[in-house]
């Protein structure tokens, strides 16, 4: 039974803001409710949004200039009609 998969919305919930201390506090997530539900599946889509935001919190403590994906704008026209 394909189930959501709710660690991304526990490790923003919970404030973690480095890569150090949010991925221990992930799997610790996933292995308790492994142990409830071992049989559950979880879309690509969900496991690559966690896999993302765990590795965009890595990639900030390398630069911390970095800006969040979603604040990024576009200052060049890369595509010319």
């Amino acid at each position: 039974m394909v189930k959501k998969l709710t660690a991304l919305d526990c490790i923003k919930e919970s404030g973690c803001q480095d890569f150090e201390t949010a991925f221990p506090r992930v799997t610790g997530y996933i292995s308790e409710c492994a142990k409830y539900d071992p049989d559950a599946l979880y879309t690509a889509t969900e496991v690559a949004e966690l896999m993302e935001y765990l590795f965009e919190l890595r990639r900030r403590k390398k630069d911390p200039r970095r800006v969040e994906p979603s604040k990024v704008q576009v200052t060049k026209k890369y595509l010319q009609p």
